[in-house]
């Protein structure tokens, strides 16, 4: 049984594009909560930090890494965005 591959959607996440990182599924650009902003795809993720899921919004203020967080920024399973505090 060979396996095949869907590529669409990672062609979506590379152009940014409303399957990718910063939207949510449904293609809606997510917003940042006050006093925060999205950090920008591919960047380091910092100690401080929220994650935002798709169907559930952004969690509480991190101040750790979870294995729940990427290492950077990035979709991974229902995070769609990382937001990090406006300095």
């Amino acid at each position: 049984m060979d396996l095949v591959l869907d590529r669409s959607a990672a062609s979506d996440v590379r152009k940014g594009g409303a399957a990718g990182y910063g939207f949510t599924v449904s293609g809606t650009r997510i917003s940042p909560p006050n006093g925060w902003r999205i950090l920008a795809q591919g960047m380091p993720v910092p100690v401080i930090h929220r994650l935002y899921f798709d169907g559930s919004g952004w969690s509480g203020i991190r101040r750790f890494h979870s294995p729940l967080t990427p290492h950077a920024a990035q979709l991974r399973g229902r995070v769609r965005g990382i937001a990090v505090p406006v300095p």
